[in-house]
């Protein structure tokens, strides 16, 4: 039991550090953030013909974390993927952080930019999507 409440704790922990918005970063910037912020989280290779994407997972799965870039290598969007524990922490996070818009639904500004967050949620595991509000790009309401 005290193993899987310190695993907890530093998952909760680790999980904390990665709250920085990296939409906007070059993969080079994003690559060594995680290199410095997420020592837990392991770049992966992926070769893919429809998206360009930085990919990390930690060794026990219980994240993985996907950087969209666009043709100029500027991310755009990030998908966390993780379990229900992982979960809970991270609505917390985004309830303190962010304004509520809906169920599972959160927005952020960005440089001007609203950010939309969304969660949705599988029998294992939950999926939040983070990225630009394609009908306010100004900044608008």
């Amino acid at each position: 039991m005290k193993l899987f409440l310190s695993f907890l704790l530093i998952t909760v922990t680790c999980f904390r550090l990665e709250s920085q918005n990296l939409i906007g970063y070059k993969g080079t910037e994003i690559k060594s953030y995680m290199i410095d912020n997420r020592k837990d989280m392991n770049p992966e290779n992926v070769v893919n013909s429809k998206f360009i994407y930085l990919k990390y997972s930690d060794e026990s799965d219980s994240e993985t974390i996907l950087f969209f870039l666009d043709q100029d290598s500027v991310c755009q969007g990030i998908r966390f993927i993780c379990d229900r524990l992982v979960r809970n922490e991270k609505i917390r996070e985004f309830n303190s952080t962010c304004r509520i818009i809906g169920e599972n639904k959160w927005i952020d500004t960005l440089s001007g930019r609203r950010i939309i967050i969304d969660l949705k949620d599988d029998d294992w595991s939950s999926d939040f999507t983070i990225g630009f509000d394609k009908y306010h790009a100004d900044g608008s309401n």
